[in-house]
Order: C-alpha cells, then sequence, then structure tokens
C-alpha cells in the first residue's frame, strides 16, 4: 500500500517545531513531489476545466459542458489562492448556473477580490507576439479598440446600449467609436 498525502505547510519545519509528528513525517516523505501553485502553471487550467467539465456532467446528469472562450480566458488571468479546489468549485458552481450547458464569462463568478486590476490584467501575457515590432503605439491601440468595439457590437446582435453596457462605456461615446472606425449599424 502507498499513501499520497498532500499539505500546503512545510512538514520538516512543522515537525521541527513540534507541531507534527517527527515519525510520522519520516514515514510520509519517503518520496517528496514539490508542486508549484496553479498561479504558475497557468498552462494546466484549461485541461483541468475540462476534467472538472466532464465530472459535473457526469454528476449533474447533463450534456457535455461547453466553455466559451471569454470564460477560459478569465479563469486562466486569475490568481487560483486556493489552487486546484478552489478552480474545481469554481466549476461547479459555473455548471450550475450556466444555461443551456454553456458557461459563459458571467457564470464563472469569481470573487471580486480575485479579479485582476486594470494595471495587471496582462500580467504574463507576451505582447511582442502579438504587436509587429515597430508599430506606432497609436496604431497599436486603435486596432484593439476597433476589434473590441466589432466583437461588443457583434455579441449584442448591433443593439448599441447593449455593447456600451458591455464595453463599460456610454453609447454616445460608442457611436463616436463607431464613426471613426468607419462601423456602420447593420440594417437588419
Amino acid at each position: 500500500m502507498r499513501i499520497l498525502a498532500a499539505t500546503n505547510k512545510d512538514l520538516k519545519d512543522e515537525a521541527e517545531k513540534g507541531n507534527f509528528r517527527e515519525d510520522l513525517y519520516y514515514r510520509l516523505n519517503v518520496i517528496r513531489i514539490q508542486m508549484p501553485p496553479l498561479r504558475e502553471r497557468v498552462e494546466d487550467i484549461p485541461v483541468l476545466v475540462q476534467h472538472f467539465l466532464e465530472k459535473n456532467s457526469q454528476r449533474l446528469g447533463k450534456e457535455k459542458f461547453e466553455i466559451t472562450p471569454e470564460a477560459m480566458r478569465l479563469l486562466v488571468s486569475l490568481p487560483w489562492e486556493g489552487n486546484i479546489r478552489e478552480l474545481e468549485n469554481t466549476i461547479e458552481r459555473a455548471a450550475i448556473l450556466c444555461n443551456n450547458c454553456r458557461i459563459e464569462a458571467e457564470d464563472v463568478q469569481p470573487d471580486s477580490s480575485q479579479l485582476p486590476s486594470p494595471q495587471d490584467w496582462s500580467y504574463g501575457v507576451e505582447l511582442e507576439q502579438f504587436i509587429p515590432p515597430g508599430l506606432p503605439l497609436a496604431d497599436v491601440l486603435n486596432g484593439i479598440e476597433e476589434k473590441l468595439v466589432r466583437q461588443a457590437l457583434e455579441e449584442a446582435d448591433q443593439v448599441q446600449a447593449r455593447a456600451a453596457e458591455k464595453l463599460g462605456i456610454t453609447k454616445s461615446l460608442l457611436q463616436y467609436k463607431m464613426k471613426k472606425f468607419n462601423l456602420q449599424r447593420k440594417k437588419k
């Protein structure tokens, strides 16, 4: 029989302090596997999310869950102080709250203290891989802004008030940006 034990404490230090039995520490410490926190292995998050979606699909008796790219981007951007257990609970809650087995970003409902601040949302993103060298900053910002406006309009089915709300701007500012980027309102 093999025992696999996990802890977020340094057991050797705890044994030296007398908070953990030293003989038990040596029995458990045959092979030590050091796992970095989830926030340091963000590449594992999509795989774990898919696993937890399948697990919840079976447990809830629902068809296969689907997760939107926006929801996955949000999940990857969070610090996951509670590591995998926190991610698992978040996916379970999203699976319960979502409509039609499709998990949207709003279904993820992270703790607001976990949300990246406006200053560090791009932490860990290598912008150089997306932006050609030598491109002026104004062109980069305009390109990003135009893409976000187009995407918001598409997701809002061309309803300007909803697109503006999604972008966190006023409808008049959205209309100004539509004119700036020559985005005509589509006729239905």
